[in-house]
């Protein structure tokens, strides 16, 4: 079982998030980084050399929706960060029940937003506005337990577009969003920045209310997310299946995936074998 600080429960109980240092293995995070670039820049081999960052850059310019990518495109290599026991661990322990992949993750190659919007020509949509992730797709979600987990692939800090929170919203509760998913009406407090390397992993509350802002940065800020919850509950997307996350080694990652893949590919209306 993966142990917590001695203050990560205290901190969640006050804060409704923890940042867990080095959980993650540094080399299993550059190869996850390796395969989104070489998905954004169409490269097959995912053991790309060079400056990286000035590549999807360039194919930016020539494709403005290169960097827009669904988590199941990945492979192997982003299912085994879910589903290490550290993070199995710490979603069990926080929820106090058995769990399962949410449906709903995300991957982030944040652009510099000056680029974007001088390329673009509009607001840049990895500027996330202030909400709660139990709204982000139907209210339905704040019935349902869960956790997320946000995982930095480079250095973050307010600069190049961090997430940030504001400690202790969790307790409020739910708070009413707009159509458009965003908070009506700021919590109490000032926002925290979360400044974090590759490695740490963020754990966050459903009803922590978060955001993130302009990626002020000549650099790309590449981030993934993704959501666990109690086994069971109900997501709020019968568009797209949930995934058992098992409990102990050892276990076949790859039949999980195999069949998850299937499903997603199935619910997103993808023909078998596509990219």
């Amino acid at each position: 079982m993966t142990q917590f600080p001695f203050d990560a429960e205290d901190q969640w109980a006050e804060d409704g998030y923890i940042v867990l240092r080095g959980l993650l293995p540094l080399t299993r995070l550059a190869e996850l980084k390796q395969r989104i670039a070489a998905r954004i820049i169409g490269d097959p081999v995912p053991n790309l050399a060079g400056d990286v960052d000035a590549a999807i850059l360039n194919s930016f310019r020539r494709d403005t929706k290169c960097h827009q990518l669904s988590f199941y495109e990945l492979g192997p290599s982003a299912f085994e960060i879910i589903f290490c026991q550290p993070v199995i661990a710490i979603a069990t322990r926080l929820l106090g029940a058995e769990v399962e992949l949410n449906p709903t993750q995300h991957v982030r190659v944040k652009l510099p937003t000056r680029l974007y919007q001088e390329t673009v020509g509009r607001a840049d949509p990895d500027v996330v506005p202030w909400h709660q992730d139990a709204f982000a797709k139907d209210p339905a979600p704040h019935l349902c337990d869960m956790v997320t987990f946000w995982v930095p692939l480079v250095s973050v800090h307010r600069v190049n577009g961090t997430i940030a929170v504001f400690p202790g919203s969790h307790r409020e509760g739910p708070i009413k969003h707009d159509r458009t998913g965003i908070v009506c009406g700021l919590p109490a407090g000032r926002p925290r920045w979360i400044t974090a390397e590759p490695g740490d992993v963020v754990v966050f509350h459903k009803h922590l209310v978060h955001g993130s802002t302009a990626n002020d940065s000549l650099s790309l800020r590449w981030s993934i997310d993704f959501r666990v919850q109690a086994k069971g509950a109900f997501s709020g997307r019968d568009d797209a299946p949930n995934i058992p996350l098992p409990t102990e080694e050892p276990y076949c990652r790859t039949s999980l995936l195999l069949s998850w893949l299937a499903q997603q590919r199935a619910a997103c209306g993808l023909l078998e074998g596509s990219k």
